[in-house]
């Protein structure tokens, strides 16, 4: 059972491909250069697709310092299992994070924290997010750990 998911998840979805992980991983950080550079932080990247969902987490996370705590922005949108819809919500959702990103990168000190799945809409896409203090590598690390105790 995946515990990230939106939706329930029986079974554990595929990890989005390395490439894309980079390539995202590269634009926002050409994108919030400046604020990154501010706060000594960097992105970390990870994405999933199940069969009836995709999920793409970004956070910003301090370079040097793990116990400050990084800001993860969730991002979830219903699947149809075509690859054509797949790089099209995909793209959406990047998109889709700009207006978060922009905003947080603005704000010296960001508190507005949504820790539920709330719904919104981005151009024609409609999808779910929620923001938190989650280290995302940590919790794939913690259920890895779990997993090879079952």
């Amino acid at each position: 059972m995946n515990t990230l998911a939106r939706k329930t998840q029986e079974v554990g979805g595929t990890h989005l491909p390395a490439q894309w992980k980079d390539q995202v991983t590269q634009v926002l950080e050409l994108t919030y250069e400046t604020g990154l550079a501010s706060k000594n932080s960097c992105f970390d990247v990870f994405g999933v697709s199940f069969d009836n969902e995709i999920l793409v987490v970004l956070s910003v996370i301090n370079k040097e310092k793990v116990e400050i705590l990084p800001t993860t922005l969730f991002l979830s949108a219903d699947m149809e299992d075509s690859e054509k819809n797949l790089q099209k919500t995909l793209a959406a959702l990047t998109d889709a994070s700009g207006v978060f990103f922009d905003a947080f990168f603005e704000q010296e000190h960001y508190d507005d924290y949504i820790t539920n799945w709330a719904p919104e809409k981005f151009k024609e896409l409609d999808f779910f997010y929620k923001i938190s203090r989650e280290n995302i590598s940590l919790t794939l690390i913690a259920n890895e750990l779990l997993k090879e105790e079952k």
